[in-house]
């Protein structure tokens, strides 16, 4: 931090003299603030032997330690400290150094801290070792050392995030292609794109710290067993020679790299589920062996990712030909996840070359082109385990192939097709779900180009956005390409939603039951139902955010209320075809209706059933074809009508998950921070900010800090990848901000919520009538929103559920559909403390909770009320969810009734099995304990409300 302080004192003395003047008159101590160069040796010379030597420690924290310590230090000088210890470091990869072997994992993880100074400083010094590094880190690949191979590819993702493969690509034409494009056409109008920075040339600044006389003489000064000694090397090469070297050194090792890679694919053993409890197979390894295995499998992902991405053209055609010829010869079943990952790499999206560019777009993919023919190639003749690796990599493949995919809809979609028509084997039926979910995705959402990653991109007229290896990556003037479907890519992506998912919906419709009906329960095709429901739930998956509440002209009407995501879906869809439109117009209301009727139905054969004898079912039977049964007391059934019905409700597009991304990219960028260059940029604004200084009162706080002039140290890659997990959170906010817009034009909370649609009137018949129907038989005045408010009340039903598996699997969606629909848990909470005290009469079904007045004259085959008991725990748990509870707490008179409830289940309690006594006892305590937990801490505000407390306490003594 005082190298830092003492840099960015300099560039405010350079730049704002002015401000200085003022700031040493405040401040006399400014003076003296400069570190000298000998200190700053003394603290290289003092610490760095302590660094090497905690870098190779056993115990893992402070290995880390002596990591980051070593990274630090050398971003102070990194042209004295890097080359030494990557001279140590590859001395203890040299199969020749036995006695050094044990540090290999440490010397990778040195080699990765020491990259980025090193190029940035002098790329010579890195340049001049790429060979041998290359080729002795490749034995870091080992199929028989794990922690080996992940420390090998997190150095080599490093590597190629910095270091281009073969050497540099052309960017596109601004205007000259169309189809990818900025996500936004605006622009702030004063050059800046959004972006400020804090200073100017303030790496070469702090650099000129340690090139002061004083500096160089401690150098000179040095003893001879210091780190520091080591003489500097000559290279006599120039630039120009050792790139192109290292460049022909790095398409070579990309080629031994991906043999290595094949290497561990074929070494691959099957990998294990966790298990849910159940015991078996699954139960064998633990939590931690499945996250390692998770871990491994995302950075090699992301490793080949930037891999090929860092490629020009003839080193990717060489890799792609590997590839090819890997895939042609081998099918390997147990690495079918990790061989769809090499396919995702490979073809993801490249810049379209001006030969090449047949159909105007700015993307292609040819690795898609090379592979589509061999992962089709009769399928039908294959076995089940070759169609299904083939057809997993498949899935990889076109999941970022942007337009490319376009050319092979027909040997796509024939692959589709065949893999759901193998009903009898559910493997290969799964895993043409995943070929089909990966299709709409990569077809109706925007990603970046993959190949706009790479380190060296040269513009049209020659120049270059980092003309200099190892400089953080530049928003400002260095714009990011994207993938934005076109209308015809719109088109395909709905005649896939029409061909597999509404053509399936509908033949539900036209089933007959050949069963007879038992005890009034809906008998179906048990198998077709659960696949439907299947296709269904990954087909939302895929394209969720096309399926708009309102039709999209009406949509754009709303400018000024609706989120950036449907706006921009709603101009998609107006660029496709009318046929497409027709489709889309009402659909995912016209499946909201319909899932509320399913699930009104398994309510209305559930809510006083005979109770399970377990609660549970062997879910892992296989059904036969044509075997006819209950929809309501299939649990795989329910579960599916579950997890769609939280789709619905809470996704509105395929890339959603921001949070886990933003937690791994934070820790990535944590690594790269340099430190010195943040205090530096920190003390400058801190300055220019107590001076008052004109410059700092033009900064803007939204803006983005660009570069290394504020403070960034950033690969290409990550600010790629930071600005499109930035696109995704915008996706994730829409699943909140439309259901608000919705019910702002409904009138917003002062206007009171129409009567719930669910109910208990529904029969198998009618439901087929209604999935049948095209235009649904519901009026239009009934709106989207109505319905969804209407699918949260039958997720209440299912947290009722008489099967265990299928309560908990609602609860957790009740949960999470509350943070998107929290104002109807307003008009439910009378509703849930009525079915504990009891007091239900008259309300079966209401808002999806069965009456527990009547299940209390329900008595089973063994004398017990087991129905009523899973009512009880499921109402509990809804209360105990934060949401609800929540509610409870807001007011005085909410909480003295909460109270009442709780205080008053002695009689509940009598009425229930005595196994079952503990568990709700348990669920009634975790409710009261959230309440006492904040009885001194919650609001009242008015006299009324102390004066219900004061009767709440009352109560309670009076019970004591």
């Amino acid at each position: 931090a005082r190298v830092g302080v003492t840099a960015g004192w300099e560039v405010l003395r350079r730049d704002h003299p002015g401000a200085a003047r003022r700031l040493v008159e405040e401040e006399p101590y400014l003076k003296c603030i400069d570190l000298p160069g000998n200190e700053i040796l003394a603290f290289l010379d003092r610490l760095l032997p302590l660094c090497q030597q905690a870098l190779y420690s056993k115990i893992p924290t402070v290995s880390h330690a002596g990591e980051m310590a070593l990274l630090y230090l050398a971003q102070i000088d990194p042209v004295r400290v890097s080359p030494p210890l990557i001279d140590f470091s590859l001395r203890a990869l040299d199969i020749s150094s036995v006695n050094l072997s044990h540090q290999a994992p440490a010397a990778l993880c040195a080699l990765s801290c020491l990259l980025q100074p090193a190029l940035r400083a002098k790329s010579s010094i890195v340049l001049s070792r790429l060979p041998v590094v290359l080729r002795l880190t490749l034995a870091g690949i080992d199929s028989n050392d794990q922690q080996k191979s992940l420390r090998t590819l997190i150095f080599y993702r490093n590597l190629v995030m910095w270091i281009p493969v073969g050497g540099s690509i052309t960017l596109p034409d601004e205007g000259g292609t169309a189809g990818c494009e900025k996500l936004s056409d605006s622009n702030d109008g004063d050059g800046t794109e959004g972006t400020m920075q804090i200073g100017e040339r303030l790496t070469e600044t702090r650099y000129c710290l340690v090139e002061s006389q004083d500096y160089k003489a401690a150098v000179a000064a040095l003893p001879e067993n210091s780190i520091l000694f080591a003489e500097q090397t000559m290279i006599d090469d120039t630039e120009g020679a050792l790139m192109q070297e290292a460049m022909l050194a790095m398409s070579d090792w990309s080629l031994s790299f991906l043999d290595r890679i094949y290497e561990l694919l074929r070494a691959a053993g099957e990998q294990e589920k966790m298990g849910k409890g159940h015991g078996g197979v699954g139960m064998r390894h633990t939590s931690a062996d499945v996250a390692m295995t998770k871990n491994f499998s995302r950075i090699m992902k992301e490793t080949m990712i930037y891999l090929f991405a860092s490629m020009d053209d003839p080193t990717y055609e060489a890799a792609l030909r590997s590839v090819a010829r890997f895939l042609g010869e081998e099918t390997l079943p147990f690495a079918a996840k990790d061989a769809s990952l090499l396919c995702q790499a490979v073809c993801s999206t490249r810049f379209a070359s001006g030969s090449n560019n047949d159909t105007r777009t700015i993307d292609m993919s040819p690795g898609l082109n090379a592979l589509v023919p061999i992962l089709t190639e009769d399928l039908e003749h294959m076995s089940n385990k070759s169609a299904i690796y083939r057809l997993r990599c498949l899935a990889g493949a076109v999941r970022y192939a942007g337009s490319t995919v376009l050319k092979h809809r027909v040997a796509i979609t024939s692959a589709i097709s065949f893999a759901l028509s193998k009903s009898d084997d559910r493997a290969l039926f799964k895993t043409g779900c995943k070929l089909l979910r990966h299709t709409l995705s990569s077809q109706c959402e925007e990603y970046p180009i993959a190949q706009g990653v790479h380190p060296m991109r040269l513009l049209n007229n020659g120049n270059s956005p980092s003309p200099v290896l190892g400089m953080s990556a530049l928003l400002r003037g260095d714009r990011i390409w994207w993938h934005v479907p076109s209308g015809k890519q719109i088109d395909f992506t709905v005649s896939l939603l029409s061909q597999f998912a509404v053509s399936r919906w509908m033949e539900l419709g036209t089933s007959s039951a050949d069963g007879k009906a038992v005890a009034g329960a809906a008998n179906v095709n048990l198998q077709q139902w659960r696949q439907s429901l299947r296709v269904l739930r990954y087909t939302l998956r895929g394209c969720a955010g096309i399926l708009l509440d309102e039709d999209p002209e009406v949509v754009l009407t709303r400018d000024k209320e609706i989120c950036p995501k449907e706006m921009a879906t709603a101009k998609l869809i107006l660029a496709a075809s009318s046929e497409t439109k027709k489709i889309l117009q009402g659909l995912r209301r016209r499946i909201c209706f319909n899932l509320m009727d399913i699930m009104s139905l398994i309510a209305k054969d559930t809510v006083d059933c005979e109770s399970l004898s377990n609660g549970e079912e062997n879910e892992s039977r296989q059904y036969k074809k044509n075997e006819m049964g209950s929809i309501s007391m299939d649990s795989k059934i329910c579960k599916e009508v579950v997890a769609i019905v939280s789709l619905i409700l809470t996704r509105r597009g395929a890339q959603y998950r921001s949070g886990t991304g933003k937690s791994i990219l934070q820790g990535q960028q944590e690594i790269l921070t340099n430190w010195c260059l943040s205090a530096q940029t920190d003390f400058l604004s801190s300055m220019l900010s107590r001076s008052n200084d004109e410059f700092y009162n033009q900064i803007n706080d939204l803006y983005y800090e660009d570069g290394e002039n504020s403070g960034k140290t950033l690969s290409r890659a990550l600010l790629v990848n930071s600005i499109h997990l930035t696109n995704q959170a915008l996706t994730g906010y829409a699943s909140s901000q439309v259901p608000r817009r919705l019910r702002k034009l409904r009138g917003g909370p002062s206007v009171e919520i129409p009567e719930s649609l669910f109910s208990l009137d529904m029969a198998l018949q009618t439901l087929r009538e209604h999935l049948r129907s095209q235009s649904g038989p519901y009026s239009s005045k009934q709106t989207s929103l109505e319905a969804y408010e209407a699918l949260v009340d039958g997720l209440c039903a299912m947290s009722c559920h008489p099967n265990i598996n299928v309560r908990g699997n609602a609860l957790n969606n009740t949960d999470f559909a509350f943070t998107r629909f929290g104002w109807v848990v307003k008009h439910r909470t009378s509703r849930l403390l009525a079915a504990l005290s009891l007091n239900d009469d008259g309300q079966k079904g209401v808002h999806g909770i069965p009456s527990c007045s009547e299940l209390v004259n329900q008595i089973n085959s063994q004398g017990k009320r087991s129905r009523l008991a899973e009512v009880v725990k499921g109402v509990t748990k809804i209360v105990a969810l934060p949401k609800v509870m929540k509610q409870f707490l807001w007011g005085a008179n909410n909480r003295f009734e909460l109270v009442k409830t709780l205080c008053g289940t002695q009689k509940l309690l009598k009425l229930l099995p005595p196994e079952e006594v503990p568990k709700v006892v348990h669920y009634v305590n975790s409710v009261f304990l959230s309440y006492r937990s904040k009885l001194f801490s919650l609001p009242r505000n008015t006299e009324i409300e102390q004066k219900t407390h004061e009767s709440c306490l009352a109560f309670l003594l009076s019970i004591l």
